[in-house]
């Protein structure tokens, strides 16, 4: 329990003295800064590294600056990350961002800086929009050229035969498509951008069209009192893209406002 609070005062003292200094300590064990690489993901900036002497790391701290050279001093989290990876969602769309990585070793003694790298944030043309949720989450954010809009879902979503299902209120409110449930069936119907319509049905993988009709794994299902659907069906149909990360368990569309 004392090495450990030890441990733990002189990280905090070494994150202090980054604050307050003016310029960054660095340790002397360890010969070689992390190697880093960024990449600009939907609703942040993914980044990833690699430490080539690992051994006695507590974690990393990341210093991010709008310019190249002028990172802050003080860290983007209060603690030393844990593990390879993090991604900052604090950006604006459009911006170049400019990062260091720093070890942070179990003593509180700062590891070589890494190389400085940059990305630009992605942006979303005027007339796109943007969705971003997690499979876990009970709300999604909108982004568009306006900005961020955090939207609440009235349904947890879920996964069947691997295709993401949302209510379809949600898919609505989320893509803006003409999305409709017959009343008094279980039946829904997609306007297309075509002017043709799509129509589902629970219990049956088949999207239905005028003169033809489309077999999938999955199909729309009754869940507590309300019609899930599968996400892509809507999502193709309506010409957007659709992504799921595996690695966060995280939904990306990109559609038509």
């Amino acid at each position: 329990m004392r090495k450990l609070m030890v441990s733990v005062l002189g990280v905090a003292l070494a994150l202090a003295f980054l604050a307050f200094s003016g310029a960054p300590a660095r340790g002397t064990a360890l010969a070689a800064g992390p190697t880093v690489t960024a990449t600009a993901q939907p609703l942040g900036i993914q980044l990833e590294w690699t430490d080539p002497s690992p051994a006695g790391v507590l974690g990393y701290i990341i210093r991010r600056g709008e310019a190249a050279g002028d990172e802050a001093r003080w860290p983007l989290t209060d603690f030393p990350v844990q593990g390879d990876s993090w991604l900052d969602e604090e950006i604006v769309p459009g911006m170049t961002y400019y990062y260091v990585v720093v070890p942070v070793r179990k003593d509180g003694a700062l590891g070589m800086d890494s190389a400085e790298v940059k990305a630009t944030a992605v942006s979303v043309a005027a007339d796109r929009r943007l969705v971003h949720f997690h499979m876990d989450a009970t709300g999604a954010m909108i982004r568009t050229a306006a900005g961020d809009k955090p939207v609440a879902l009235l349904g947890k979503p879920l996964v069947d035969h691997g295709r993401v299902m949302l209510t379809v209120d949600d898919i609505v409110t989320l893509t803006g498509a003409d999305l409709r449930q017959v009343d008094g069936l279980p039946v829904i119907v997609l306007k297309l951008p075509s002017g043709q319509e799509m129509t589902m049905e629970v219990g049956k993988n088949a999207m239905a069209f005028a003169k033809a009709s489309r077999t999938d794994i999955s199909a729309p299902m009754l869940r507590d009192g309300r019609i899930y659907v599968p996400v892509r069906w809507v999502i193709e149909a309506i010409n957007g893209e659709l992504r799921f990360n595996p690695i966060d368990q995280s939904v990306t569309m990109v559609v038509a406002r």
